[in-house]
């Protein structure tokens, strides 16, 4: 969540000012920049705990976040006498704030852990099993969530540095958002703006049929024995079409090798192995998905716990070379 304040992509926001060594650090956070995200960042935090049950994953919102946000800041100066006009750095300030209080739920694990075992949600699925449930108050929670928060904006810190100053890394979302708010601004006199209006009003139609009306956007390409069978389908969902555009292409790749394998190799072998390899009437993850979902679940957990650590490594170099220094 620190990703879209660093100095790379507020130098991509706006001009550098006439002279840059007495410019603030802190350009662009204003009391309203501040109460405006917090208020966004509600309203995105429910969106994104109902698009997490839904869909199983989560966005940060940094591209809505700058968009809603500039339209709120524009809003305040119109309508308040005397307010300043809004400016890239505020509007930055604005998305980061609103990001990081939806992050703050979802890396508490709020949309899939603690929701996956409360006893609500397990007898509305149908879950069946004498598995233990958890149904915490709200002072635990906000502990819980609190604790992670903490050790999270820990890790943020050395990693910014590491990661966004001293090696820059082209992350796909700060990119993007730092693409639309210069857009926004009329940065780049490109038409770029002008576009972002024009585009808005046929993705929010077909957002809202798609929630509507559900399925409608999962096209039968491969025929309908094949997705019935196999779920080999084209998603034109707003969101992971939008996702496309802005993550490599060796990610893509992954994804779609991925639902190559799992659909049409892991659950094909686990069909045709149904009372053998589990029970005639076993569902869900006792029966033919776990083959399909458990090695994509140790797969992630395996490449996180590897991340982790290549990161720990990074970040304890320049303290052993500090300490080998005589």
């Amino acid at each position: 969540m620190l990703l879209d304040t660093s100095d790379d992509t507020l130098e991509a926001l706006a001009p550098a000012p006439p002279d840059a060594r007495t410019a603030s650090p802190y350009r662009g956070l204003t009391a309203r920049a501040v109460l405006l995200g917090l208020a966004l960042g509600t309203v995105t935090t429910v969106e994104n705990v109902y698009f997490a049950l839904k869909y199983g994953w989560t966005v940060t919102n940094n591209i809505s976040a700058a968009i809603l946000g500039h339209a709120a800041l524009r809003a305040w100066s119109k309508w308040c006498p005397g307010a300043a006009a809004t400016t890239p750095d505020e509007t930055c300030v604005l998305m980061t704030t609103a990001v990081a209080s939806t992050g703050l739920v979802w890396a508490g694990s709020m949309p899939f852990a603690l929701l996956a075992m409360s006893r609500e949600i397990r007898d509305a699925v149908g879950f069946e099993g004498d598995a233990e449930t958890w149904a915490p108050t709200v002072p635990r929670l906000l502990a819980y969530g609190g604790a992670l928060g903490f050790v999270g904006f820990c890790l943020a810190v050395p990693l910014r540095r590491r990661f966004v100053i001293d090696d820059p890394l082209p992350f796909p979302y700060a990119l993007a958002a730092a693409k639309t708010i210069t857009a926004l601004h009329g940065g780049g006199g490109d038409g770029a703006a002008r576009f972002l209006g024009i585009a808005a009003a046929p993705a929010a139609a077909w957002a809202m049929t798609t929630w509507a009306w559900d399925g409608v956007e999962r096209l039968a390409v491969f025929g309908l024995q094949a997705q019935s069978r196999d779920a080999w389908q084209f998603n034109l969902s707003v969101a992971p079409f939008g996702h496309g555009f802005i993550v490599p292409a060796r990610f893509l790749l992954s994804e779609a090798l991925g639902a190559v394998v799992a659909s049409g190799c892991f659950s094909r072998l686990a069909r045709a192995k149904k009372g053998e390899w589990y029970a005639d009437d076993a569902t869900g993850f006792e029966g033919a998905d776990a083959f399909t979902y458990m090695p994509a679940i140790f797969s992630v957990a395996f490449t996180a716990i590897y991340q982790l650590l290549r990161i720990l490594a990074v970040l304890a170099r320049p303290a052993r070379r500090a300490t080998a220094e005589p």
